[in-house]
Formats: structure tokens, C-alpha cells, sequence
């Protein structure tokens, strides 16, 4: 299950950050960042999210609650702002997951049983930057 999810939001990349970018830009959420440094911060927001799912280590988590952190302090971004980015990418990927898998119930809740932890984890280590 786990390879399929993590090949399935590598393949629905482009589309899901694409997504996030149009969810954040709806909740205010990239305000003061420019378009591509607002697809930029998508990028990395869903890299890591993918990259936690498939080795199961939260390094990246860690480096982008690092980073967040230190431009927060120059750009004014905040907790809001991060957290609220991340929510919208639970949001995003959780219709992607339903879109595949809503006629096999079955494997819709294995794969939420894989990934929501992920994500729920993310935002611990994040929330407090």
C-alpha cells in the first residue's frame, strides 16, 4: 500500500501542487511571497510530505520547520501561514487519495490508515517552529 500511495502522489505531483497553490492563494495563506516563491513553498510542502511517506524518517519535516522558521522571521510569515499550508495540503491529498480509491473502500482506508498519521506528524513538528 504504501509503495502505491507514494508512487500515486509522485505521479499526481504537477496536479497536486498545482492545487495547493490555488488553495493557499484562497485562504490568504501566500500573501507577501511572489507567484514562484508561492509554488516554491508548495514544492517543498508536498516534497516533504512524500518523502516522510516513503522512508518514514521526518528529516525533511525537520529542515522545512528549520527553514520556515528563519524566513518567517524575515518575511513576517506565521505559524498561520505554515500550519494553514499544510492543513490545505492534508485537504488536497486526501480528495486525491478518495478520487483513486473511492470504489475500493477497502484500500481508500488503508491508505488513509498510511497516510494520515504521516501528515498529522508533520504538522506536530512544524506547529511549534
Amino acid at each position: 500500500m504504501l509503495r502505491d500511495l507514494v508512487a500515486h502522489l509522485r505521479e499526481d505531483r504537477d496536479a497536486l501542487r498545482q492545487a495547493l497553490v490555488s488553495e493557499m492563494i484562497t485562504r490568504g495563506l501566500l500573501k507577501g511571497l511572489t507567484p514562484p516563491e508561492g509554488e516554491a513553498e508548495a514544492a517543498t510542502i508536498s516534497d516533504a510530505l512524500v518523502e516522510c511517506l516513503e522512508t518514514g524518517r521526518y528529516h525533511s519535516a525537520q529542515a522545512y520547520a528549520h527553514a520556515v522558521a528563519e524566513r518567517g522571521v524575515i518575511r513576517g510569515i506565521g505559524a498561520k501561514h505554515v500550519i494553514g499550508g499544510l492543513l490545505a495540503l492534508r485537504d488536497i491529498c486526501s480528495r486525491a487519495l478518495y478520487k483513486r480509491y473511492h470504489r475500493r473502500p477497502g484500500e481508500l482506508m488503508r491508505a488513509l490508515d498510511v497516510y494520515e498519521p504521516v501528515v498529522n506528524r508533520i504538522l506536530t513538528i512544524v506547529a511549534p517552529w
